[in-house]
């Protein structure tokens, strides 16, 4: 290869590169920690078990006064929202599973943590679901 052949080359390799990092770095983001892969078939089955156990102890429970099953399995449920809230989501569907559980349990609404679970959905949403429009450029946050 002559002198000018293997420069062209480099500099069309170099050239390359940045888009290769880039490419790597996006996987990379993408990727979820090992030790969380495939839980949210346990939290989706956690947080279902937990919402019919609360919903049938308030049920039995007596109106003048909550019992000690009903204020146990809240604090079940509590902690299976928490989970789904604050584990980072592996697919689409685990983002809407946490969507619907944002809604019904009214997260927005006053929840401990419902500034974090906001920004957690947006970090899922960024790094999951894909851009429509390739050429469309990412909002920067505005700080007004």
């Amino acid at each position: 290869m002559t002198e000018i052949a293997h420069t062209a080359a480099g500099a069309a390799g170099k050239a390359n590169l940045p888009t290769l990092i880039q490419k790597d770095l996006t996987e990379a983001r993408r990727a979820l920690p090992t030790y969380l892969k495939g839980s949210w078939s346990k939290l989706r089955a956690d947080y279902t078990v937990a919402q019919a156990e609360m919903t049938l102890a308030y049920a039995q429970a007596d109106c003048a006064e909550v019992s000690d099953q009903a204020e146990t399995k809240h604090e079940i449920h509590t902690t299976a929202v928490n989970a789904i809230l604050l584990t980072p989501a592996e697919t689409a569907a685990d983002i809407r599973f946490k969507i619907e559980v944002i809604a019904a349990e009214e997260i927005a609404d006053g929840w401990w943590c419902a500034e974090e679970a906001m920004a957690l959905l947006a970090i899922d949403a960024k790094r999951l679901l894909p851009v429509a429009n390739e050429a469309q450029q990412p909002l920067e946050a505005s700080h007004v």
